[in-house]
């Protein structure tokens, strides 16, 4: 799941960041193995025989900051504000996150489910849109 919609997303955004990014690839793979590391361990680790807790939302969060932390460090040379990408990675991933939590709790029967199947079928898009204005932001600090 997270190797997946971890290159989809990173694919996308160095896709907008072409002429910000020295390093497009390295962006990619960030959010491929920022995304996906801690779901290919759970898998490794699963398939050995240990019983390891499993959580989407968390997983997805744990990756977020992973993932951010790393693109973070390949924004430094675009602008002196690249720091904050790391909080702007985990909020753009929270929001699916959060709708899959929701639909895994049961609690917003029939609404929940609605919620968690757009994360998983639009969480590109949500990811886009929530961490988008703090790129924006980023970026709009180079240029000044």
């Amino acid at each position: 799941v997270g190797v997946g919609v971890g290159a989809g997303v990173g694919v996308a955004q160095a896709s907008a960041l072409r002429g910000w990014l020295t390093t497009p690839r390295q962006w990619v793979f960030a959010s491929t193995a920022g995304m996906g590391g801690l779901f290919v361990v759970h898998d490794v680790v699963s398939a050995l025989g240990v019983g390891v807790p499993y959580s989407l939302p968390a997983y997805v969060v744990a990756g977020a900051a992973l993932t951010g932390v790393w693109q973070a460090a390949l924004l430094r040379e675009a602008s002196p504000k690249a720091r904050w990408w790391t909080l702007g990675s985990i909020v753009g991933w929270s929001v699916p996150a959060a709708a899959i939590a929701i639909g895994d709790t049961g609690l917003a029967a029939g609404f929940g489910d609605i919620l968690a199947t757009g994360a998983i079928l639009l969480g590109g898009t949500m990811v886009g849109a929530a961490s988008g204005g703090i790129l924006r932001w980023i970026l709009v600090a180079a240029r000044a």
